[in-house]
């Protein structure tokens, strides 16, 4: 009689933080599953990738873990397989964590764990002990070259947001430059009515012609080339600027410090700390920075209105 095997196959799409603690707690995740079938022996495989492109082989985790894991021996993939044969019903649990970044497939999860096995129930109670195992390492990716996840969709809709803070800006920063044209309008209609109030100017004809003068003397300091200018140097639009680099300058922290696929052993445990706390700091000066800015400009404020 034909063997039937249920399967399950489930991809993450987010980033991961996994320790050693972790690593253990999986495979022992994996033991318990196995023991529940029969006490036959587990044979367990860990296929590790580097960031050079080597790939090793080993069926100790201790091996695993004693790795340098930094620089071009970095770990970028590993896989743990456990198989368990009982009266030839072969039962099989696997894990794949991965930096998707360093493969050529976009269409790769960061982490994904395949189940096969006789037993219905066995291998969707595996399937939800892994699952959640899973969302306890889990971590938000930022990262503009990674094909799915929030990091992804951020920077898919940054272009359309910058685009449209800038229309933004331009928009609201346009009626601050009219408004500067009236008045300027409104300050030399009100020379010339002080001139003719005090008797500087007396002929009406005269009057007139200075109006016209100054209509047409504004309307050609008004061109399009000026009216851009204004705009582009107007309060707002610059405000909105500032805001659109303090946006990307935090991208580009985030991208830079904010690794989100980590094999958290071995030397890459200080390299990690390192960046975590750079980006902290980094964040704290900008914040910083940004509240005393703040800050003085509503003292300067104060003070000038109380003068």
């Amino acid at each position: 009689m034909e063997q039937i095997y249920v399967e399950s196959n489930k991809g993450y799409k987010h980033g991961f933080i996994l320790k050693e603690q972790d690593l253990r707690r999986f495979v022992d995740l994996m033991n318990e599953q196995f023991k529940k079938l029969s006490n036959e022996t587990v044979e367990y495989r860990f296929i590790i990738k580097f960031k050079n492109g080597a790939v090793a082989n080993t069926s100790d985790i201790e091996s695993v873990l004693k790795l340098d894991n930094e620089g071009s021996a970095s770990i970028v993939g590993l896989e743990i397989s456990g198989k368990q044969s009982n009266n030839n019903k072969v039962s099989e649990i696997k894990l794949d964590f991965r930096d998707p970044d360093t493969s050529d497939d976009e269409t790769i999860s960061p982490i994904r764990h395949s189940i096969k096995g006789q037993s219905r129930d066995w291998v969707f109670v595996t399937s939800s002990l892994i699952e959640e195992r899973v969302g306890k390492i889990k971590r938000k990716q930022l990262d503009p070259t990674s094909s799915t996840g929030t990091g992804k969709l951020f920077f898919k809709l940054l272009t359309p947001i910058l685009m449209l803070a800038l229309i933004i800006g331009m928009l609201s920063s346009t009626p601050s430059v009219v408004k500067d044209s009236h008045a300027r309008q409104s300050k030399a209609l009100n020379e010339i009515e002080a001139k003719w109030k005090s008797h500087s100017i007396t002929d009406p004809i005269d009057a007139i012609i200075q109006i016209e003068k100054s209509k047409n003397s504004d309307s050609e300091g008004t061109n399009v080339n000026t009216l851009m200018f204004g705009i582009f140097l107007a309060r707002p639009f610059i405000f909105i600027i500032i805001g659109l680099i303090l946006i990307v300058i935090f991208s580009y922290i985030f991208m830079k410090f904010y690794p989100p696929y980590n094999f958290y052993w071995g030397s890459y445990i200080e390299i990690f700390n390192r960046k975590e706390s750079n980006r902290k700091v980094i964040i704290g000066i900008l914040l910083g920075t940004i509240l005393l800015g703040v800050i003085v400009n509503l003292l300067s404020n104060f003070i000038w209105e109380k003068m």
